[in-house]
């Protein structure tokens, strides 16, 4: 008897596998080869590759409209340095910018100083007097990095600067979204008495590879004059 039920438990097991209907007709439609997949489609009635090849293009798009702005960006640079303006206060100075061409040099409605240097197509270098400020130079450089709405990544002490200069020196690193681009910040902020300096080295992220020993050499090389 116990034989008998086991024999009937396994003919049904096997008419409910795959490929082993009775039916051989039924059986045959259920073959690999008649099998089709239904595409998705998005509210518009795409299918999904469809949508996919639309979403690239539009980021494409996008890209293409940030790089358009960034390059008229850069056709506004001169390519002749303008005369530095009038400033009585100390400069904080670094030998190579006698090479590099500077766009802007100009006091502020404070009494500080700016100017700003294009060393090459993708690397900038600025340096700036802001007066009427001082403190502990890593505090005001994390400051001054927010109030202009970068990142911070990082602001640590730069003993070996603050030594040469016998002034409070912090360096920092920060991130800026410019329209699209990210771009890196390597720089340094010095306090004197009644007064802070920021010296700063800016270039598109990927471009750090390239500028980053450079840069790394310039920041230690300022001085005052």
């Amino acid at each position: 008897m116990k034989k008998k039920i086991l024999t009937i438990l396994l003919a049904a097991m096997a008419l409910t596998l795959p490929g082993c209907s009775s039916d051989t007709e039924s059986g045959s439609e259920k073959t690999a080869k008649n099998i089709t997949i239904d595409q998705t489609t998005d509210s518009d009635g795409k299918t999904g590759e469809e949508a996919d090849e639309q979403e690239a293009g539009e980021m494409q798009a996008a890209a293409d409209a940030i790089d358009k702005v960034h390059a008229e960006k850069k056709d506004t640079l001169s390519d002749t340095s303008v005369d530095q303006g009038d400033w009585n206060g100390k400069i904080l100075m670094l030998d190579q910018a006698q090479s590099w061409v500077r766009q802007s040099s100009e006091a502020d409605d404070n009494g500080g100083f700016a100017e700003t240097y294009s060393c090459d197509d993708r690397l900038q270098y600025s340096w700036n007097c802001v007066v009427g400020e001082t403190g502990e130079a890593q505090a005001l450089a994390d400051e001054y990095i927010r109030d202009r709405g970068w990142t911070v990544t990082s602001v640590e002490a730069n003993d070996d600067l603050a030594e040469k200069l016998g002034l409070d020196t912090c360096e920092y690193t920060a991130y800026e979204d410019d329209e699209g681009y990210s771009m890196l910040h390597r720089g340094i902020l010095v306090v004197d008495e009644d007064a802070y300096y920021t010296a700063d080295f800016r270039m598109m992220e990927g471009d750090m590879g390239e500028y980053e020993p450079s840069v790394q050499e310039w920041i230690a090389q300022v001085y005052f004059a």
